[in-house]
């Protein structure tokens, strides 16, 4: 049997509180895109971030 350890895998590309900001843009306008959101934190939050990472 293989135990994974703690914090194994790849690091988060985005800390709690801009997942938190990108749910909120996304709440107060439900229209947005993928797109529209990866703009957002762009030019909001100062992340370059892809579609996938978003969704």
């Amino acid at each position: 049997m293989v135990a994974t350890k703690p914090g194994a895998g790849c690091p988060s590309n985005t800390t709690y509180r801009q997942r938190r900001a990108i749910k909120l843009e996304q709440l107060r306008d439900d229209t947005l895109s993928l797109n529209d959101l990866v703009r957002y934190a762009y030019n909001n939050l100062n992340l370059t971030i892809t579609r996938q990472t978003i969704s």
